[in-house]
């Protein structure tokens, strides 16, 4: 419901003098403009009382009156009487003044309850901020209770999506237009962003409505899962030499040929790489078996890992992880060496249906 206007200092004196059954009231010249027009701003109530003998309506307990304006030309009301069980009386005594007041009466009162009620009903299940969607994929559209009639930053919704988008999509609440709908931040909406059944929250952010949570949907390129199940034996002690592998699990972007050594890099950006091998020597003397990455024809910092092998043909796990700046066309390798020429990269055995001397994994970040 919508309460009844207000002005302050709305105190207009009557012209003439005036019966119980006068509903069009005239004022005196120039009144008019203190009250507001209910063409314009809808009906409210004023207090008529005798301002002769009276200061205010209280003390009037024979004359004074609610009624309600309806209509207003320039300096003429139109009126009904006896509102808020008081009754219409004569406003004619000879010598006496009236005058009508724009205060808070008891509707005032009651309306403003009324309405807190209404709102607090409204805030408790949720009509004030949480709408089902009653439009179609890509347009949605909402109402509210009460209904929204101009779009403010900061006003937030929480919505149940009846159909999942399938790209840019808008918001309309009530009718007030149909807004572009952005992820959290700005980014523009992704096929399946918005998903059928999900609740969905957007805040208006002065231009467009930002969704959360819409998830980022990650999908992840560029990647390297590669492996060797053959025995690579140093060739010259203390000399690092290509590591080749003869498996690609999986590969995404990078290029590499199976059974070789390098790794063609598709994008420039930073890759998280991991390795694991196992490091061994056959005979003689103890030997420090160790591996490194290269990209580019340079050692990358950091991705040294090794194992001392002590014991004849037992496997030393050797591994490593770091985080490498990579550039578009430029080749990635591992390299291999050990202080004798009996230093070997050997599978480790066991049950395991595929068994690698080395494996490899690297992911973009």
């Amino acid at each position: 419901m919508a309460l009844d206007p207000t002005k302050n200092f709305a105190k207009v004196a009557v012209a003439g003098l005036h019966i119980a059954a006068d509903v069009t009231i005239p004022l005196d010249p120039g009144e008019g403009s203190k009250i507001p027009d209910p063409a314009v701003s809808g009906a409210y109530n004023l207090v008529w009382w005798n301002n002769t003998d009276f200061a205010d309506a209280e003390a009037d307990t024979a004359q004074r009156e609610i009624v309600r304006v309806t209509a207003i030309a320039t300096d003429t009301l139109t009126v009904t009487r006896a509102q808020e069980g008081t009754g219409a009386t004569d406003k004619n005594t000879s010598g006496k003044s009236y005058s009508m007041w724009l205060v808070p009466t008891q509707k005032t009162i009651d309306d403003i309850q009324t309405e807190l009620d209404s709102v607090n009903a409204d805030v408790q299940d949720g009509t004030v901020v949480y709408a089902v969607d009653t439009g179609v994929a890509d347009v949605y559209a909402i109402a509210l209770t009460p209904a929204l009639t101009v779009y403010t930053a900061g006003n937030t919704f929480r919505v149940k999506i009846l159909t999942t988008n399938l790209g840019a999509s808008t918001l309309n609440v009530d009718s007030v237009g149909a807004v572009a709908i952005v992820k959290s931040g700005g980014a523009a909406l992704e096929a399946g962003d918005l998903v059928a059944g999900d609740v969905v929250e957007f805040t208006h952010d002065g231009t467009s409505f930002q969704a959360k949570p819409v998830p980022t949907v990650l999908t992840q390129t560029d990647f390297i899962d590669a492996y060797d199940t053959t025995t690579q034996t140093v060739s010259i002690a203390n000399t690092f030499q290509d590591i080749t592998f003869s498996n690609n699990g999986v590969l995404d972007g990078w290029t590499h040929t199976a059974t070789s050594a390098d790794f063609t890099c598709p994008t420039t950006a930073n890759y998280l790489v991991t390795y694991t091998a196992h490091g061994t020597k056959t005979t003689g003397s103890n030997s420090l078996v160790e591996v490194i990455a290269l990209f580019n024809g340079v050692e990358i910092a950091g991705s040294q890992g090794g194992a001392f092998a002590s014991v004849n043909n037992a496997s030393q796990t050797i591994s490593g992880s770091f985080i490498f700046a990579g550039t578009a066309t430029q080749i990635l390798k591992f390299q291999l060496t050990g202080a004798t020429v009996n230093s070997d990269i050997v599978p480790p055995g066991g049950n395991a249906a595929v068994s690698p001397s080395i494996s490899v994994s690297v992911v973009k970040v």
